[in-house]
């Protein structure tokens, strides 16, 4: 599209695009990179400017976080000599993935010009750039490039701020301004190991700098990195389904279908309570237990309890699912040492769904504790 254009002499490019590019994550500064040395080098005029805005905040549906880390590419983009980014976090309409105020982005595209091609002096031409984030006492301290002057927008409490524990779940923050600086914490996470910011697909945060420029995105420090430690691990049920071997084969596959394949039933003796037992292999760390009851089945009330020797169980949590709604249903717990995780089906309803109201389904089970 641009190679007829290649002939004519030009002093920069200013690019506005990334909206069909949600799916790329961070992997989207590869993409702007490769772009940006591809049209330098065609060109040939050396590093010529390249200007461009961070994508508006837009509800798209879906995984909410996938935007953040589209926008934590497009800051990565700064890392390329000679380029700028408008951030537009402030200046967007959820609800239009177009958003009319295109004077304002404009502007914020002339300040880079002015300040970084032109040499205009006194011209802040950024908002708040995250440049670190550093455990300080109960609280993550964050420092930024473009921070004179840092306030928030409509004199409110800042926004968006959120901070994570070893312990594995991202909590709304308080977050106060200390000089150049800002100071994030949450009575919920006594030690916090990182901090992220505006770190949702609709978020419009209220934290800018003297020159009422806005704050972009980020994530700072080490989170706890978890995994499904459940993923294809052995299981006993105190109430073998005698019709057949598939329905006995899902809990731990890592397919959340309702097909015989790919999800467990119990057989359909009368008595409660029913326990389906997962072995980890070996005692591990765990604080969250997330697993799938089908829309079929009168399956009702499921404690989640957890042992080190498979005879001696502690209850972590309970939860009650809707009958006829197939959902996901997760307990969370403090971190805990355990080898084994056993559901145990204490109630059913009295209706029969589909089968038999004796029978208990469940599409999947996952275990989660840190990797790292």
């Amino acid at each position: 599209m641009v190679h007829p254009l290649v002939p004519f002499a030009m002093r920069g490019a200013i690019w506005y695009q990334g909206e069909s590019n949600l799916g790329d994550g961070e992997f989207y500064f590869e993409k702007m990179k490769g772009l940006i040395y591809g049209w330098r080098q065609v060109w040939g005029q050396g590093d010529f400017p390249f200007y461009f805005v961070q994508l508006a905040p837009y509800r798209y549906g879906g995984d909410p976080t996938k935007l953040a880390q589209v926008w934590v590419g497009q800051a990565k983009t700064l890392s390329v000599p000679n380029t700028g980014m408008a951030i537009t976090t402030d200046i967007g309409d959820v609800g239009n993935i177009h958003p009319r105020n295109k004077q304002e982005v404009g502007r914020r595209l002339a300040l880079w010009a002015l300040a970084k091609t032109y040499g205009k002096e006194g011209i802040v031409c950024s908002g708040p750039v995250f440049r670190s984030a550093t455990t300080e006492g109960n609280a993550m301290r964050v420092t930024f490039d473009q921070a004179t002057g840092l306030a928030s927008r409509d004199g409110q409490a800042l926004t968006w701020f959120e901070v994570i524990g070893q312990e594995g779940e991202w909590v709304k923050a308080e977050a106060q301004i200390d000089g150049e600086t800002i100071l994030v914490s949450s009575p919920e996470v006594p030690a916090p190991c990182a901090v992220r910011f505006a770190w949702n697909q609709e978020a419009e945060p209220n934290l800018m700098n003297g020159a009422g420029l806005p704050a972009s995105a980020f994530l700072g420090g080490k989170p706890p990195v978890f995994a499904n430690l459940a993923l294809n691990k052995p299981y006993t049920s105190s109430d073998p389904n005698t019709y057949g071997p598939d329905w006995r084969l899902g809990l731990t596959d890592g397919n959340w279908g309702s097909d015989s394949r790919h999800c467990f039933a119990s057989g359909n003796a009368a008595t409660f309570p029913k326990y389906a037992t997962i072995d980890l292999g070996s005692a591990v760390a765990i604080n969250r237990v997330t697993l799938g009851v089908p829309d079929i089945g009168s399956t009702k009330t499921i404690k989640v309890e957890i042992g080190t020797d498979g005879t001696a169980f502690d209850e972590v949590g309970s939860v009650e699912s809707t009958l006829g709604k197939a959902e996901r249903l997760t307990v969370r717990f403090p971190l805990a040492t355990a080898r084994y995780v056993r559901l145990a089906y204490t109630a059913n309803y009295a209706e029969k769904k589909g089968y038999d109201a004796n029978f208990v389904f469940t599409q999947e089970v996952e275990v989660y504790g840190p990797t790292e």
